[in-house]
């Protein structure tokens, strides 16, 4: 589950630092403890060693806000708060998390789970942006016909699509 931290609740990053939380950050967590600072780090109580045998993956997508706020006031910058600090695809998180499941099967061996848990509280709806052609051509110096434009802005709807 993803929770908000008690005000004053102490946790234990990767890093080995306890870290006291503000109710602002965002913990991801199991019936009886927090596991990891969300979008963040990961806490040393659920750290892979050379013994672990069983893993979750966890794919998710954080407001940016939230977690810069959160990196920011620990002073902990990561190169997962970095990436959720610029906002990203929120579509990719499934295909991100298979990804990570067949990486670790092809390096480790193993055998994959059934299922999914999903818990995004609403789809995605994407934003309807309109294109002004003569800015886009103002904006990058050049002229670009309306319909190369338009090739371009549909070429890179279906890639992310």
């Amino acid at each position: 589950m993803i929770r908000r931290a008690v005000e004053g609740e102490k946790f234990t990053t990767l890093d080995g630092q306890e870290r006291k939380l503000s109710s602002q950050a965002l913990l991801i967590a199991d019936e009886a403890k927090a596991i990891a600072l969300a979008g963040v780090m990961g806490g040393q109580n659920s750290e892979i060693t050379p013994t672990t045998v069983d893993v979750l993956i966890e794919s998710a997508y954080f407001n940016a806000q939230n977690i810069r706020a959160t990196s920011q006031r620990l002073e902990l910058r990561t190169e997962s708060s970095y990436r959720f600090e610029r906002g990203g695809d929120i579509r990719i998180c499934d295909w991100a998390s298979q990804r990570a499941a067949q990486l670790i099967l092809e390096t480790a061996g193993g055998s994959l789970a059934e299922g999914v848990f999903d818990a995004y509280p609403k789809p995605f709806q994407p934003k309807q942006i309109a294109l002004r052609h003569t800015q886009t051509n103002a904006v990058l110096g050049i002229e670009v016909p309306v319909e190369k434009q338009g090739r371009v802005l549909a070429a890179a709807r279906v890639g992310a699509g």
